[in-house]
């Protein structure tokens, strides 16, 4: 069966602005490719895939003033989120929605954002340690032999709190979650959703080294702060 565009952007459930915009574009992508019969779950996986590329195109092609990785980092990360869009739109367009479906855009989600977080972590990573050389201009203010200690320092707080947020954060089972609930963020949320995050954050933080500290120093403390909020919940909910 062959499903009219309409039909398929109906299915859409944007949650902020660029999201809606994600949706729009996935919705065309999902129509045009129906001759090749991919499920959601084949969908699905398009995400970790476009975020593995993404990262290794910052990383190969993205040194120094290059743009060529950095545009390609930024057109695929944003493939990699259209994907966690699509997974579900075409997965309510033809009714094939499961358990298993939602809890493989929840992991595929997850698995592509930390390929991305990987990217441009090599990529600044490599951009200090090159431009920390002798006879080389530091691209930042202060100076460099304190700026790498705490860059490592950083990578390992970032690292750990993301993954224990990850492994303690509420699994939600019912499938309404994945498929049947439309809401739009406050605004405040949108700073930090999916969508916003790629467009812009992502964006910036490949070009511009403050903004990528930003972006680190944030989501740092906001996995630590998503890890005691969500250990209390846990305790309070064992003890009732």
């Amino acid at each position: 069966m062959r499903y009219r565009l309409r039909e398929i952007s109906a299915n859409a459930m944007p949650y902020d602005w660029p999201s809606w915009v994600y949706c729009r574009i996935g919705s065309f992508l999902l129509w045009l490719a129906q001759p090749l019969g991919l499920s959601p779950n084949a969908v699905s996986y398009l995400g970790p895939l476009a975020g593995a590329l993404a990262a290794l195109s910052l990383v190969l092609w993205g040194g120094g003033d290059a743009l060529v990785g950095k545009t390609l980092f930024i057109l695929l990360a944003a493939l990699a989120y259209m994907a966690d869009e699509m997974d579900g739109i075409w997965a309510r367009t033809t009714g094939r929605m499961s358990r298993f479906g939602g809890w493989l855009d929840w992991k595929c989600g997850e698995a592509k954002d930390w390929l991305l977080n990987v990217g441009m972590i090599l990529h600044w990573g490599r951009e200090l340690l090159e431009r920390w050389s002798p006879g080389r201009e530091p691209f930042f203010t202060f100076e460099m032999a304190g700026l790498l200690p705490l860059f490592a320092l950083v990578v390992l707080a970032f690292f750990a709190g993301k993954g224990i947020f990850l492994s303690v954060r509420w699994f939600p089972e019912r499938e309404d979650r994945y498929y049947t609930k439309k809401e739009f963020r406050l605004p405040v949320v949108c700073l930090v959703a999916d969508a916003f995050k790629v467009s812009v954050v992502y964006s910036a933080a490949v070009f511009f080294f403050p903004v990528f500290a930003g972006w680190m120093l944030l989501y740092t403390g906001m996995y630590w702060m998503g890890i005691l909020v969500h250990l209390g919940k846990q305790k309070r909910s064992m003890k009732g």
